[in-house]
């Protein structure tokens, strides 16, 4: 995963920033006052101890929670202006495709109906009118290269925009496994047997 193929990742950093200060401003505290009780024994220890901070550490670990808290911001103002110029597109991908499956099972319903109500009126034809029927059969079969030819067009356009809804949706989800109870060959199907961390913006 890269922020390039998935900016959402943005949000994660985002997230993880201040607790990534937290945690390096908490473990710079626990060091600084275990090497405290050792300082005035040890002159290595003394230097190490006020490289750390001292008795009195300062500013600096304030810039640093601050430099955390403003990079965060950064990153949360870039990932919202990405996702902003993608949600349109998304949403729009999502309603036309909704739409054109609903259209497609109409449309096969209603091709149904038309078959049957051809055939019975065919059944009721005498003979003197083979001529017609004949120019009707011909265009009925035009009638059907070009329904079939508008079918495989549409079918290739709502593949198209299921493909480009598929890779907006991958730019803001994503996952990772990070617990199994049994083996990474094995499908997982139902087994609810792994446990995955991951994040989506919506």
């Amino acid at each position: 995963m890269s922020l390039s193929e998935q900016p959402g990742l943005l949000f994660v950093i985002a997230t993880l920033l201040p607790l990534a200060s937290f945690v390096a401003l908490l473990l710079l505290g626990a060091t600084r006052w275990f090497l405290r009780g050792y300082a005035k024994d040890s002159p290595g220890v003394d230097s190490a101890y006020q490289f750390l901070g001292g008795a009195v550490p300062g500013v600096g670990p304030a810039y640093c929670a601050l430099a955390a808290i403003v990079l965060a911001f950064i990153c949360c103002a870039v990932g919202f202006a990405l996702f902003v110029s993608e949600v349109g597109e998304m949403h729009e991908l999502e309603h036309k495709l909704f739409h054109a499956h609903a259209k497609h099972d109409d449309h096969g319903k209603g091709k149904d109906q038309h078959d049957d109500h051809d055939h019975g009126k065919e059944k009721g034809k005498h003979d003197d009118h083979e001529k017609k029927k004949d120019d009707h059969a011909n265009h009925g079969k035009q009638e059907e290269k070009d329904v079939a030819k508008s079918e495989k067009e549409a079918k290739e356009q709502r593949e198209k925009d299921r493909g480009r809804y598929n890779e907006l949706v991958h730019h803001w989800e994503g996952s990772i496994v990070w617990a199994r109870v049994n083996s990474s060959s094995v499908p997982d199907s139902d087994r609810a047997s792994i446990l995955t961390l991951g994040f989506r913006i919506d």
